[in-house]
């Protein structure tokens, strides 16, 4: 008898032990963000890391291309990504639909296409069609952003095809910032440019501009929307999180917000993230409705009390 109860407690150490230290490679699991150069998606994730690393999560940002984020997603190298635009990535996704998870659309009432200043369209460019005309004036240059970004396939693909008669123009590719100095110097300059716009973002406010219309809808539907993904397995190891990811939606003004402010402003994003989260902390309770942290309290709770907001 002493034998066997002997067995049972050493066997019940070893289960609690073994309980222990899984509960413990949990709370060391570290969350790993998609992060890229463009100021609204920094904002947004910096305000999700404020939150889960307040909430008791280990959160890290990894940055490169977009190309590079959803290919990370795809292998499970990284967990969450929040930038995915569509539909102009559509075939994309549901391509890889069963290597990655669609949590929910974090932002809706985009649009996205191609744009020229407002001194541009006066002279009678108000069309993607109408671009060829006056060729010469643009030099022939479609300024489209990073090199892999959605703008990039779908002009490639019509150049493929001729349509609009763009077969010979140059695609210019660049960094925002490089494309934002290329913008400037060029409106400063009153000279002819046609580049990659979409909203929500500060240019928009900033540049007195006019979207082309696309008649043979090169880019698809004209409005978008931006879909949170996480890669394969994710909701089912972090069901909290992904609870609060499905809860995570902002409007296009907030993502306006945040791109003028981080892209513009030049503002840190991780002290614009806890300002933003402190000023709109009822926002923030709705994110966090039902989620429970990892102590098993309620994580708005346990934000509010790590941010020195305590009901």
């Amino acid at each position: 008898m002493k034998k066997t109860l002997t067995i049972l407690l050493i066997t019940a150490i070893f289960l609690g032990s073994f309980s222990m230290f899984t509960l413990a490679q949990d709370s060391d699991d570290v969350i790993k963000l998609a992060d890229s150069n463009w100021p609204g998606l920094r904002g947004k994730n910096a305000i999700v890391k404020y939150i889960l690393d307040n909430v008791g999560y280990k959160v890290e940002r990894t940055t490169a291309t977009d190309p590079m984020l959803r290919q990370g997603i795809i292998q499970g190298d990284m967990d969450i990504y929040l930038g995915t635009w569509m539909p102009s990535l559509k075939e994309s996704r549901m391509k890889n639909q069963d290597k990655q998870h669609l949590v929910t659309k974090n932002m809706h009432t985009g649009s996205l296409g191609m744009a020229v200043p407002k001194y541009v369209a006066e002279q009678g460019v108000d069309s993607l069609a109408d671009l060829h005309k006056y060729a010469d004036k643009f030099d022939k240059k479609l300024y489209v952003g990073p090199s892999g970004w959605v703008y990039d396939g779908m002009l490639r693909k019509a150049q493929e095809d001729n349509t609009y008669n763009l077969k010979d123009w140059e695609l210019v590719s660049s960094s925002p910032a490089a494309l934002w100095s290329q913008l400037d110097k060029a409106i400063n300059e009153k000279k002819w440019i046609v580049w990659a716009g979409w909203k929500p973002h500060w240019m928009n406010t900033v540049y007195d501009m006019v979207y082309l219309d696309d008649p043979k809808t090169i880019f698809g539907n004209k409005y978008s929307w931006v879909e949170t993904i996480t890669r394969k397995g994710f909701p089912e190891e972090h069901p909290e999180v992904t609870t609060f990811l499905k809860n995570f939606i902002i409007t296009s003004e907030t993502q306006s917000l945040l791109s003028y402010e981080i892209g513009q402003n030049e503002k840190d994003v991780d002290k614009f993230a806890e300002k933003w989260v402190k000023d709109n902390i009822y926002k923030v309770d709705s994110f966090l409705s039902l989620v429970e942290a990892p102590n098993g309290e309620p994580a708005i709770d346990i934000l509010r009390k790590n941010i020195g907001m305590d009901k």
